[in-house]
């Protein structure tokens, strides 16, 4: 069993949590496996030193058999070459006596080819026996003995020639059985042939295989130890991740136990909690229960106060309007009252005036005659005037006809009073027009300036002679200006004493008509222009003269009843109506009247102001209690509410709490499955170790009886297969417990 297959867990991502226990229990199985293989492994490493020996053995069994085969082979040449030899010498042997008749021409060719070998042997024999002439004679006898002993022996040999022709016959047949063993010998050192060469094949195969072999168990040696050095680094780094992470665990233990501690003490505290929510919602549905009726109650008492507040608010605005209309009439009485005291004043002023026109009427009833006197001077200096200005004797000294050119010049008068009015009015316009083009002018000046003195400052002028640039107003022409002169003259030398000033008049008839204008209709425009001509005099600072208005009101009324038909009388200028006679009514008792009947309606507006401060005060008294109620119900609210609040509050710090501890949770799981796939790395670390060691495979011709070992050899170091040392095997063995430690804790 292998400890992942190929396509389990492709992806690191599908291991499931759910499933870790079946991933430990898997863990713990293929570790077991592997303790499985480390025996295997060494019984193949056992296995395949006794056939690395068995091979050995067999190399040398196969080098003895090819040796022997090789001296069977030379000892088989050599017996064929004999046998060979043999039947040659026995073929000449036998055939000479062996041969029939018919075949004569045969048997003189074979004897003279044996002739000729026995000259070619005589001739070798004749030097030695020319070298033993000399022996001759002392052998003579002994070959003569000798001769007769061969005639006997040759005798003999007939009788074993006939012996030997029926063996011949009978050597004929072997030798045909010969033939035929020796082409099936042939044929057997043919197949010995074939199977030599195919044993040195064999034997070179066998020779490149043990070069190979000692090549790669070199290079398999080398890479060992290249894999023992990388273990034990791997080992050594392993021990030190494996410190680490059991520091890291025993931390990750205690930070565990201190949160499922924590866990617990916050499951108390939850439950806890909930069974205060479960109190406090009781409560806060009794509360909630008790405040609906009291909203209800309070929604009642709300709507009758907003009812009453309508009322109130309808009944505040009638007594606004009211108010208003009051107000409007109290600033009417204060109008008046300003108009009362002013007029007061004026009264004041009046009695000065009439107490010193009493003393002035006085003196002038003294000084009568100073007057006549001075009329009559001054009706001379008229008479002159007419007569200077008419052309002499042509009015005839008519004061009628004089006082209708005084009319009509007095009408001229004022109608150049009327042009010189509309002319200053125009001139005050174009004098506002010009300032205007004045203060702009000037505004452009100063920014012309500026920028002057920004770009480039001039130096010509110093600063005492910069001045703002000035704009001449040049008045216009009076056209009525020569008109004007007449009036002047008349006024100069007519009465120095009656008119001081054509101003004084003109202020004079303003403030006749306006008094005439308080007569008819008192309304605030008046007041206004009065109250401006006032200030207008004020401001001027020039006052009329009670001499003046003395001898204006004595002219008035002489033009007014004067007579045609009446004669010039000096004591008719004086005959104006006393204040005894007069039937109309003194200005000062209306003054009176007007400014009691303002006292008595400003006395019944503070009345009714009392009683609607009076009841503006209840209103307010009535608004202050609907509003502290309301206040009271808002503050129940805002207790209802912040309860709430502090609920939601205490559930949200809650979940915060639960989510941090999840948060703890799933960073331990990812711990967890972090160091699931620290294992995963190393697994595959052993794995792509394994796949560098070179694996010697159906190489090695093996005997029957290790088959089944070399089999299931080539089947644990299949690609699937693993390859781990004890100390990373212990180390994985630990990190498991420790994982099924951390699992039950948690």
């Amino acid at each position: 069993m292998s400890f992942f297959s190929a396509n389990q867990f492709q992806d690191e991502n599908e291991i499931q949590w759910d499933d870790r226990c079946h991933v430990i229990k898997l863990l713990q199985e293929q570790v077991k496996n592997l303790m499985i293989y480390k025996t295997d492994f060494e019984q193949m490493k056992k296995r395949a030193e006794m056939a690395e020996q068995l091979l050995e053995m067999r190399e040398s069994e196969v080098k003895l058999k090819f040796d022997e085969i090789e001296e069977t082979f030379k000892t088989l040449e050599d017996e064929n070459n004999r046998l060979k030899m043999q039947l040659a010498k026995e073929m000449k042997r036998t055939l000479p006596e062996i041969c029939l008749p018919e075949n004569n021409d045969s048997q003189k060719a074979k004897e003279n080819k044996w002739k000729l070998k026995y000259k070619a042997l005589a001739r070798i024999t004749n030097g030695t026996e020319r070298n033993d002439e000399v022996n001759i004679d002392s052998s003579s006898s002994l070959l003569k003995t000798q001769l007769e002993e061969l005639k006997c022996e040759n005798e003999e040999k007939s009788k074993n020639i006939r012996k030997l022709s029926e063996e011949l016959q009978k050597a004929s047949s072997e030798a045909k059985q010969a033939k035929e063993a020796v082409a099936k010998s042939l044929k057997h050192i043919a197949k010995l042939e074939a199977e030599n060469n195919s044993m040195k094949q064999e034997k070179s195969k066998l020779i490149e295989s043990k070069r190979q072999k000692a090549a790669l168990l070199n290079h398999s040696r080398v890479q060992q130890e290249k894999t023992n050095i990388a273990h034990k680094k791997i080992e050594t780094h392993a021990k030190d991740e494996l410190e680490e992470q059991k520091k890291k665990y025993i931390n990750q233990q205690s930070e565990i136990i201190r949160i499922s501690n924590l866990l617990d003490n916050e499951t108390k505290a939850k439950k806890a909690a909930e069974r205060k929510i479960v109190k406090m919602k009781k409560s806060h549905d009794a509360i909630a229960h008790k405040l609906q009726e009291q909203l209800q109650s309070l929604q009642s008492n709300n709507r009758k106060l907003q009812n009453e507040i309508n009322e109130t608010k309808n009944g505040k605005e009638k007594i606004v309007v009211e108010l208003d209309h009051v107000k409007n009439e109290k600033d009417e009485l204060e109008a008046q009252l300003v108009k009362a005291e002013k007029i007061r004043k004026r009264k004041e002023k009046l009695e000065s005036t009439v107490v010193e026109m009493q003393k002035t009427i006085e003196h002038l009833q003294s000084s009568i005659s100073s007057v006549e006197s001075d009329s009559s001077a001054k009706v001379e200096e008229l008479k002159n005037l007419m007569i200077k200005h008419w052309g002499g004797t042509a009015l005839a000294f008519d004061w009628t006809d004089c006082l209708g050119c005084i009319e009509e010049k007095f009408s001229l008068v004022n109608a150049q009073e009327k042009m010189i009015s509309t002319m200053q009015a125009k001139l005050s316009k174009l004098k506002k027009h010009n300032k205007k083009i004045h203060s702009d002018l000037m505004q452009n000046m100063e920014t012309l300036s500026q920028i002057q003195s920004v770009s480039n400052p001039s130096e010509l002028y110093s600063d005492d002679t910069r001045n703002d640039p000035q704009i001449m107003v040049k008045e216009p022409n009076d056209p009525y200006k020569n008109f004007n002169l007449f009036r002047h003259a008349l006024v100069r030398r007519m009465n120095k004493f009656y008119f001081e000033n054509v101003s004084e008049i003109e202020r004079l008839h303003k403030v006749i008509t306006e008094l005439q204008e308080q007569k008819d209709t008192p309304n605030s425009k008046s007041q206004t222009t009065k109250d401006n001509a006032d200030d207008v005099n004020q401001e001027e600072g020039i006052y009329v003269s009670f001499r003046s208005i003395i001898l204006l009101t004595v002219i008035t009324k002489r033009w007014v009843l004067f007579k045609k038909e009446d004669p010039v009388d000096k004591s008719a200028i004086l005959d104006y109506a006393p204040s005894k006679s007069r039937n109309a009514p003194s200005k000062l008792a209306t003054l009176t009247q007007k400014v009691q009947i303002i006292i008595n309606k400003y006395r019944q507006v503070a009345a009714q102001t009392g009683i609607l401060t009076k009841a503006n005060q209840e209103l307010t008294q009535k608004l202050q209690s609907a509003e502290s109620e309301a206040r009271k119900c808002q503050a129940l609210s805002e207790q209802h509410s912040q309860h709430a609040e502090d609920i939601q509050q205490e559930n949200e710090d809650l979940k915060h709490h639960i989510d941090d501890l999840s948060h703890e949770l799933s960073v331990t799981q990812a711990s967890l499955k972090e160091r699931t796939r620290e294992l995963l790395a190393l697994e595959r670390e052993i794995m792509k170790t394994k796949k560098k060691v070179v694996i010697v495979k159906d190489s090695i011709p093996l005997t029957p009886q290790y088959t089944k070992a070399a089999s299931r050899i080539n089947e644990d170091m299949t690609p699937n297969g693993n390859f781990l040392t004890e100390a990373i095997r212990g180390g994985l063995v630990k990190m498991q417990t420790k994982i099924l430690r951390g699992d039950e804790m948690i």
